[in-house]
């Protein structure tokens, strides 16, 4: 009701300008006539008819621009003058053969007074015209004549009306009038160019129009930097005016929604000027002609997701993060670190806690940001996508290799229990806190807890604020127990003080560690092969006998100078032997149960009426893994999946791959894991949690149409 209100309401408004701007055009025609001349002016504005060029040869054309010089606060409109307006117009009176084209618009801005939305221009506008000389013509000059006709606004509408004319000298060259060739220029600059470096193209979906775009270029390049798109129909009637164009990332592109006019019952074809800032490449705007088809859906995932809704969704995200099994070892060794504080001042406990928190939001927020860069010129990636770097694992892999030989006591830098980061730890223990933010920052990446997928998608979508404030989100749930444990550390006082039964503790916790060490050696196997991985596990042997051998006592000056050089030697050798090289010799995908994922295969699959089931994965997502062990593969889901005929397929994502990253993308989700069940005839696959359960995947599978019987076996399949 309120939106019909609203409606009536513009329409009145609408009716009472155009009107009031009748009368006045009406009375003007009667009092003052026709006024000729070089510049005229009239109330709030004036007009005068200048060329270009200063010659012109026969056979050329001769540029002539309309000039609307306009007080301040006042406008004139574009050719489509929106809810309300008249557009400008010229009516030539010309020499005999000669011809005049159509007026050369500039790109318009809109202007909203009221409830009425217009298009038009102020302070000044040229309105360029193309005049073909005729090539027999013989005469030394040419006088062009115009009749201008143009509506000027602020709060009230007055109609204005001149009589124009310029002279240009016919000669046998052309030449511009420099003194206006400036004015010319910039009016150019304005004008729509052709979109050549974008495709375009065109949806209705819903009540919304919308206008995609995507580079032309596939070769990887930076994606332009588009902050803001606004269209401008040439047809009224299309478009409601007045109501908020969004625009934004979309996939690797971007998109503009714009509402359709109230009680259009369809458009099969737009056309008008598509302006962005900073620009679409040769220019602000372009011209656009596109037939209108059915826009994609957005995903079910993040189309009625808010802000409000994503940042509560990231921090309930980042809390179960904590529980993670990727995350669970660093933060078990924190946990160390705060009972060895349990006993000292809580303001010091207090501050390690929040400093600590810090550290986990400054490198969420710098990883998300290289991220985002990342997006904006172009590259396929994700959340986790540090990991598809081998020489980022094998780093790791190396990290938490020392941190366990530390903890577990083959050498050390200080007497205290250590921490996370070891002793190894920094002497500053506000450096020490922070690095230990860094390092649960680093490892959490590889997951994905529940409600993160969501609040992820919805993030990389966003203006980088937006985005940015979704992975704070995420790091201030992360950080939040640990900062309350620090803050209220009564209960861990009823311990006993730190004694052998601590460090006891602190070599038990070096086997997690250890075991983190052997799932990221495993997943470089999967992105450099075997003898990659073997290279790596060499080096850990180096870093060994180089760790040993400085923690070993030792009393003779000769072996105290030839220590540092033997271990500066297994360390550089090391180094070599870790540099990740060679192709991956493994997949994700196994047996004939599973295929490789495409989006063929998914078509080819759904045409023939068959279910599919696709499975994103990585072999760094450690929640995929355990996924994968506890419940894709066990006997029920098996036997489910067969029974109901569903192929099943297996996007490996743990090397970069921009068709998974696209895929990703439209369905509303930025990193793994990610389970999409899709049906034959429905508009949007189902999603399942991050989190699966033999019930979870039956229950899904339970929900499928009538099974069917034939099952296309044409699609690829593993050799493994």
């Amino acid at each position: 009701m309120d939106s019909h209100i609203r409606h009536f309401a513009k329409g009145c408004w609408i009716y009472h300008n155009r009107m009031k701007a009748l009368v006045l055009l009406l009375v003007l025609a009667i009092i003052a006539g026709p006024v000729g001349g070089a510049l005229v002016s009239q109330p709030h504005s004036t007009a005068e008819l200048i060329a270009e060029h200063r010659e012109v040869a026969p056979g050329q054309v001769a540029t002539l621009a309309l000039r609307l010089k306009l007080e301040k606060g006042w406008h004139v409109y574009w050719r489509n003058p929106g809810d309300s307006g008249m557009a400008t117009s010229i009516a030539w009176q010309l020499p005999e053969e000669f011809s005049a084209g159509p007026i050369q618009w500039p790109t318009p801005h809109r202007i909203d007074v009221g409830p009425i939305t217009s298009y038009g221009y102020d302070n000044e506008v040229l309105l360029l015209t193309d005049v073909a000389v005729p090539a027999n013509f013989k005469g030394r000059s040419a006088e062009f004549r115009a009749k201008a006709d143009w509506l000027v606004c602020k709060e009230i509408c007055i109609p204005a009306s001149a009589d124009l004319d310029a002279n240009v000298t016919l000669s046998n060259t052309t030449t511009r009038d420099t003194t206006r060739s400036a004015l010319f220029d910039r009016t150019r600059t304005d004008l729509p160019s052709t979109l050549i470096e974008w495709n375009a193209v065109a949806g209705l979906r819903g009540a919304d129009l919308v206008i995609k775009l995507t580079p032309t270029r596939e070769d990887g390049a930076p994606l332009p930097e588009v902050r803001k798109l606004m269209f401008y129909p040439h047809k009224e009637g299309d478009i409601d005016d007045a109501a908020t164009q969004e625009s934004g990332r979309a996939g690797r592109g971007y998109e503009l929604v714009v509402k359709r006019a109230p009680g259009t019952a369809g458009i099969s074809k737009i056309s008008g000027v598509l302006a962005a800032q900073p620009s679409l490449g040769r220019s602000q705007s372009a011209e656009i002609d596109l037939p209108v088809g059915i826009a994609a859906p957005l995903p079910a995932a993040t189309r009625s997701i808010t802000l409000a809704i994503a940042i509560g969704l990231a921090f309930a995200g980042g809390l179960i993060l904590n529980l993670m099994p990727c995350v669970f070892p660093v933060l078990a060794i924190k946990i160390l670190g705060v009972l060895e504080r349990a006993h000292g001042e809580r303001g010091k406990l207090m501050r390690h806690g929040f400093l600590f928190a810090a550290g986990v939001v400054t490198s969420f927020l710098a990883i998300a940001g290289l991220l985002l860069v990342l997006r904006a010129q172009g590259a396929a990636l994700g959340w986790g996508f540090q990991l598809q770097a081998p020489l980022v694992v094998t780093g790791l892999a190396l990290l938490f290799f020392a941190l366990g030989l530390n903890m577990s006591g083959v050498f050390q830098f200080g007497t205290r229990v250590q921490s996370a980061t070891g002793d190894i730890r920094f002497k500053n223990e506000t450096l020490d806190a922070l690095a230990s933010g860094l390092l649960a920052t680093v490892v959490a990446t590889p997951c994905t807890a529940p409600f993160m997928g969501v609040a992820l998608g919805y993030a990389v979508t966003q203006p980088t604020s937006e985005a940015l404030v979704v992975f704070a989100s995420i790091a201030l749930g992360m950080a939040v127990p640990y900062v309350l444990l620090c803050s209220f550390p009564a209960a861990l006082r009823k311990l006993p003080r730190p004694g052998p039964w601590m460090e006891t503790l602190k070599q038990f916790l070096a086997f997690p560690l250890y075991a983190t060490v052997v799932w990221l050696i495993w997943v470089l196997g999967h992105q450099v092969g075997i003898d990659g991985a073997a290279r790596a596990l060499l080096a850990l042997v180096f870093v060994a006998c180089s760790l040993w051998l400085w923690g070993r006592p030792h009393a003779h000056p000769p072996y105290t100078l030839i220590r540092p050089l033997v271990c500066a030697g297994l360390l550089a050798g090391a180094a070599i032997l870790a540099w990740p090289s060679g192709r991956p010799e493994t997949s994700l995908v196994e047996g004939l149960r599973w295929s490789p994922w495409s989006d063929a295969a998914v078509k080819t699959a759904l045409d023939a009426g068959q279910p599919v089931f696709v499975d994103f994965t990585a072999a760094w997502c450690v929640s995929c893994q355990v996924n994968k062990q506890l419940v894709l593969h066990s006997d029920q889901v098996e036997r489910g999946f067969s029974e109901s005929r569903v192929l099943r397929l297996r996007a490996d994502w743990t090397k970069r791959d921009p068709a998974i990253t696209a895929a990703m993308d439209r369905l509303g989700r930025n990193g793994v894991p990610i389970y999409a069940l899709y049906i034959p005839g429905a508009a949007e696959p189902k999603l399942l949690p991050e989190i699966l359960t033999t019930g979870i995947v039956l229950d899904a599978l339970a929900q499928l149409p009538v099974r069917v019987t034939k099952v296309d076996q044409t699609f690829p399949r593993s050799t493994r």
